[in-house]
């Protein structure tokens, strides 16, 4: 997984020692947090109470602990030019001495015993005086993360600890992509188009679980005893199950790399309309990512649809079509009239498109057998009126339904609450008054029409607010009278 190292660039970067034998290939040490001790045992010693061995035999000025270096965690924050702090300490009889370029005197110098001094990139240490010497150099991982949830903080801490930089979004040189779930996600389409790994957090933990730091680094597609997958995340049940298997590992990455994503787009071009509205890729996004797959976009914003402006456009112009577009069809269907944009295509099919690199996915259809399509569009039709008068055409339904209730048969006794009415409206007033008294009249004439309203029909009108109460087996409660024809 890692192979090129990075001479310069940002320091937020994992250390690495290579060795300079004579003779025989240079071993690498990966380092991470922690100490590190460097003495003449092939094998580490059962009492060293380190993170990490480094030998270095066959040279009998290499004392038996001859030197420590400490690599501090690296510091959670947005800087990529902080770095993790990396020292050297000598303990031992024949010393330590640094070459470095980057040092304010130039040339090989021996440091004092028991002395920490910081290292930077590019200094070359000789060990004794038999030219034992290691080169130090920062291994450049970037790392994005999606949707980790609860493991999130536990993927950091691994980060900080190995020297990963971790990317808010993704980047060209993004190394691998850390998921709990492969899902449809702008970062796992990226991870799809650029030919990298997509793993589970359990490989960030495998990097520092390493018995030895000349370890290389573990195979994205290892198994367990039982013939699993100890890295692999597992394929969300939100994509469907057809083109799970584009989706798969390989035979050496996960998923396996296919070069056809590359070109997958090659001469279609696309047209988007940004809106206010969130969706998994936004406009910049979605023309990056399809002009990585070989495509073109235009993009136009909402003012240009309402307007209805003419932008020159080629003849095999795709729209794509999004799910929050529904309030503004009638503007979009008049704005894709006037361009002559005749074909579509919904943006999830450029996701499966990507994900089974073949073009035959996207599914692209004319624009008159769509949704899209208007025959008659009014000149002044407003955007989400049409929601509106469903909207509208709901309340009267149930409103209708509520007058159509039948009445309950129940016990009603009226408690009248007199209220004045304003000076300004003396007629109407005296107008109850005379009601009130009719109907005090009414019952005592006919005393039993109050408790049977099923005899005759009661005028509620003739109270100014009444608060009614009835009686339904043990059932107590108000009634709303206005609910009533």
């Amino acid at each position: 997984a890692i192979s090129r190292s990075t001479a310069g660039g940002w320091s937020r970067s994992m250390w690495k020692l290579i060795e300079e034998p004579h003779n025989g290939p240079n071993k690498t040490y990966f380092l991470i947090a922690g100490t590190h001790e460097i003495g003449r045992s092939p094998i580490r010693p059962a009492d060293s109470t380190c993170s990490g061995w480094i030998s270095l035999p066959g040279d009998r000025s290499i004392s038996r602990n001859h030197a420590v270096i400490s690599v501090h965690e690296l510091i959670p924050d947005n800087d990529l030019e902080t770095e993790q702090f990396i020292s050297i300490r000598d303990i031992s009889k024949f010393g330590v001495s640094l070459d470095s370029t980057l040092q304010s005197l130039p040339g090989e110098r021996k440091i004092k015993r028991d002395e920490e001094v910081q290292l930077k990139h590019g200094c070359c240490i000789t060990f004794g005086v038999n030219n034992s010497r290691m080169r130090l150099e920062r291994e450049h991982v970037v790392v994005c993360f999606s949707r980790l949830c609860h493991l999130e903080a536990e993927a950091y801490k691994a980060c900080r600890i190995l020297g990963f930089h971790v990317a808010k979004s993704w980047l060209s040189h993004t190394r691998m992509l850390i998921v709990n779930e492969v899902n449809i996600t702008s970062k796992v389409l990226w991870a799809l188009v650029d030919q990298k790994d997509i793993l589970s957090p359990a490989y960030l933990q495998s990097l520092i679980n390493r018995e030895n730091l000349s370890d290389p680094f573990p195979d994205p597609l290892q198994k367990s005893d039982s013939d699993e997958y100890l890295f692999i995340p597992k394929i969300s049940e939100m994509i469907p199950l057809q083109f799970h298997r584009f989706l798969a590992p390989g035979k050496s990455h996960n998923p396996e790399f296919n070069l056809n994503r590359r070109s997958i787009f090659n001469n279609v071009i696309f047209l988007y309309i940004e809106s206010n509205r969130s969706s998994i890729l936004n406009g910049k996004e979605i023309k990056a990512l399809i002009a990585r797959a070989g495509g073109i976009v235009q993009i136009c914003n909402s003012q240009d649809v309402e307007r209805c402006c003419c932008l020159l456009l080629s003849k095999n112009t795709v729209y794509i079509a999004q799910e929050e577009d529904d309030e503004n069809l009638p503007a979009i269907s008049r704005f894709l009239k006037a361009n002559n944009v005749n074909s579509m295509v919904e943006v999830i099919h450029i996701f499966y498109a990507i994900i089974s690199a073949d073009v035959n996915d996207l599914k692209i259809l004319p624009v008159k057998d769509s949704r899209l399509w208007y025959e008659d569009v009014p000149s002044k039709s407003r955007p989400g009126k049409k929601k509106e008068e469903r909207k509208k055409e709901v309340k009267n339904q149930k409103a209708k339904e509520v007058i159509r209730m039948p009445l309950p048969e129940i016990e009603v006794s009226h408690q009248e609450e007199h209220v004045e009415a304003n000076d300004s409206r003396s007629s109407d007033k005296r107008f109850w008054q005379e009601e009130e008294e009719a109907s005090k009249l009414d019952s005592k004439l006919n005393p039993a029409a109050q408790s049977s309203p099923g005899n005759g029909v009661v005028n509620f009108k003739r109270f100014k607010k009444v608060v009614p109460t009835y009686k339904e087996g043990d059932m107590e409660g108000s009634v709303n009278f206005s609910e009533w024809k």
